[in-house]
């Protein structure tokens, strides 16, 4: 249910950016090793694949955020902001970022996306 918003989310970020997909593909690509030394288990993709997973799970993340904060619009039909019951379905796919995400992503994403303004200071 969830994964057929993700392409949605990484066209909106894409509009409102104005940044390409490979923008976002040339961000993690040359993360790989890196990415994949994050998880505890073999990770069975390939570079690309894997560097296409990394880009539309972060963009859905971060833009799902950014929506739910209200720092970008909505489509008022949006049915992930407009049905109560998909609400649960986003927090499990949400709680299980640590096995689907790498922090790496966001770091260097969202560097990308406001170069010198993000703190990452934990």
């Amino acid at each position: 249910m969830i994964q057929e918003h993700k392409g949605r989310f990484l066209d909106d970020m894409i509009t409102r950016t104005g940044k390409s997909l490979s923008v976002f593909m040339n961000i993690i690509v040359p993360l790989n090793n890196e990415i994949r030394e994050s998880y505890s288990e073999y990770i069975d993709l390939i570079p690309n694949d894997l560097a296409k997973t990394m880009v539309l799970d972060g963009v859905f993340l971060i833009e799902s955020s950014r929506k739910v904060g209200n720092l970008v619009g909505t489509h008022p039909d949006d049915p992930i902001f407009k049905v109560t019951w998909i609400v649960p379905l986003l927090m499990r796919d949400i709680l299980r970022i640590e096995n689907q995400i790498s922090f790496l992503f966001y770091k260097s994403c969202l560097k990308s996306l406001k170069p010198g303004t993000v703190s990452f200071n934990l």
